[in-house]
């Protein structure tokens, strides 16, 4: 009993901790994709278009993810095509 009382907010935690996790990811790479300069100089893009490009990568992850696809196998096809094209 106590198992399964405990493995619900484990779940909960596990959870939030991907979420988290894929939060800084996302954060972490479009702050090297500026940095690196893929945008441009960044003294030439100033800080505000910057931090504008870095919010901008995050919202569009969050929608991503916002929307479950609606079958397994269209994700997986989606996600294999997208791997051929790297």
């Amino acid at each position: 009993m106590l198992a399964r009382a405990d493995a619900q907010p484990r779940a909960a935690r596990s959870a939030g901790a991907q979420k988290l996790l894929g939060v800084l990811i996302t954060i972490g790479e479009a702050v090297a994709y500026v940095v690196s300069g893929m945008y441009g100089d960044v003294r030439e893009l100033g800080t505000v278009n910057a931090v504008l490009i870095i919010m901008q990568a995050r919202a569009a992850t969050r929608n991503m993810r916002a929307a479950p696809p609606r079958d397994a196998d269209a994700h997986r096809a989606r996600s294999c095509s997208w791997l051929a094209l790297s």
